[in-house]
């Protein structure tokens, strides 16, 4: 995530919540890290914006559907208006023609708050219905043991979603690739050619991080083994999760269950598709903020760095940023907004200060969290911060990240089990983890910053608990 892109989605979000939700935030706090941002809400704040959500989730059945609806058509005019902007040739356009493109981007940069923050707490309130309806309705058919079979079988996605697609693409190409022998020939070359341009936005979820270019794919296609063999699980794993789904929600028919199987199955798609959405929106501006920096003579990666009120001062008035400021920013910031107002953060000692607060925690040795995929795994630790780092990841070892994404789904074959700090249901560690049946436990909060590299933990995703049996001095 950028800077600039913080800033402008923060500063236009709370009045596009308020109107949608009713609630805005006026208080939080974000620290960048690698390929986004911590975030820290007010707990009044975030206390309110949840019962918000909840009370539109209980008043209204339809809501989540509507909101479902309002997400796509949102989402696709996000898309459709960004595609406009990269194929748009800029340098015959005025500064005072690129501010209007720009303001028009600032605006959609706060709706995008509506697709991202809803989430949190509509995935906790449906995770929290599927335990209590699951357990009502086979606790009277005296079946409480089918609990972790039926709840893992109702939280798998079963719609495919555009990076699923990519997925598969994929190995379509690896098929064909180790076919003829893993030469490099101009017909699997084009391949990745067309397959890049089409899916180049995928890896580009925040700062720093790889565009998704014909020598990404190469890379991702060069690790893939037995392309054949996980293409015909993946696709035939699916199949037989759908056929599956389909004879639970026959037999729970006319239930407030069966219902809720309905909502869930929506919701899954749904999350996937806004973090589509959100890497789109990224992608697809590349070439305007480009273009916005020559003007200002520094580079792309510099222009990541400017606060949406420079880059309005410089198209409409000619003031140049600052490159002290943009250096200083590079190598530390905080966005910090109270009472609504918003205020950038650059000085090493009060970002520390600011950190310490609100991160102080104690070394546990035994970490809680939410189960995704039941199982036991003992394996040293490796903290995956993003997809750059990803290859680290070595057979047998515990993947410890904040949250997966789907790009990192040939390394995560490697893992023994898999550990996050976020997530429910719904995200994309447990989606993965029920396709490979990997142990998984989601939500610790806190482990990749209480783990190392080279912990020996046990992962009891049974009871949802991370056990820390040895500690690397």
């Amino acid at each position: 995530m950028f800077l600039y892109g913080q800033i402008s989605q923060t500063e236009g979000e709370r009045d596009f919540l308020l109107k949608k939700i009713g609630f805005g935030f006026r208080n939080k706090v974000l620290f960048p890290g690698e390929g986004g941002h911590i975030q820290y809400f007010g707990r009044e704040d975030w206390d309110n914006f949840a019962l918000a959500i909840k009370k539109k989730l209980e008043k209204k059945k339809n809501w989540l559907k509507e909101y479902a609806k309002e997400v796509y058509k949102l989402g696709k005019e996000i898309v459709e208006f960004l595609k406009q902007l990269s194929e748009i040739n800029f340098s015959t356009k005025t500064n005072k023609e690129l501010l209007k493109y720009y303001r028009k981007f600032e605006n959609y940069r706060a709706q995008l708050a509506y697709l991202l923050y809803p989430h949190l707490v509509i995935e906790k309130v449906l995770e929290e219905r599927l335990r209590e309806e699951l357990k009502k309705e086979l606790q009277k058919r005296r079946q409480e043991k089918l609990f972790d079979e039926f709840f893992s079988l109702i939280a798998f996605k079963t719609q495919i979603n555009e990076s699923d697609e990519e997925e598969e693409e994929l190995l379509e190409i690896a098929k064909e690739f180790v076919a003829k022998g893993k030469v490099w020939d101009e017909e699997v070359d084009r391949k990745l050619q067309k397959h890049a341009k089409k899916y180049g936005w995928l890896p580009y979820y925040g700062y720093g991080l790889p565009v998704g270019d014909k020598g990404y794919f190469r890379k991702q296609l060069s690790q893939i083994e037995d392309p054949a063999r996980r293409l015909n699980e993946k696709t035939k794993g699916r199949e037989a999760q759908k056929e599956a789904l389909k004879n639970l929600k026959k037999d729970f028919e006319g239930t407030s269950l069966g219902k809720l199987i309905e909502l869930i199955q929506t919701y899954l798609h749904l999350r996937v598709y806004r973090t589509e959405v959100l890497r789109k929106s990224y992608y697809y501006a590349r070439d305007f903020l480009e273009e916005i920096g020559k003007r200002m003579r520094i580079s792309l990666d510099d222009s990541f760095f400017l606060t949406p009120k420079e880059i309005r001062n410089f198209l409409e008035k000619g003031v140049e940023p600052s490159i002290k400021k943009i250096k200083e920013r590079k190598m530390h910031y905080a966005i910090v907004m109270i009472d609504g107002k918003i205020e950038l953060i650059s000085k090493k000692k009060e970002i520390e200060a600011l950190g310490r607060i609100l991160r102080k925690q104690k070394r546990k040795t035994v970490l809680k969290g939410t189960t995704a995929y039941p199982g036991i795994a003992k394996g040293e630790v490796k903290i995956i911060k993003s997809i750059k780092n990803v290859k680290r990841l070595k057979e047998g070892e515990i993947l410890v990240t904040s949250m997966t994404t789907p790009e990192m789904t040939i390394a995560i074959h490697k893992a023994a089990a898999i550990v996050t700090d976020e997530g429910g249901i719904t995200c994309h560690a447990a989606i993965i983890s029920r396709e490979l049946k990997i142990p998984c436990v989601i939500a610790t909060k806190v482990a990749t910053k209480l783990l190392k590299d080279g912990d020996l933990v046990e992962v009891d995703a049974k009871k949802g608990v991370v056990k820390i049996l040895k500690r690397l001095k």
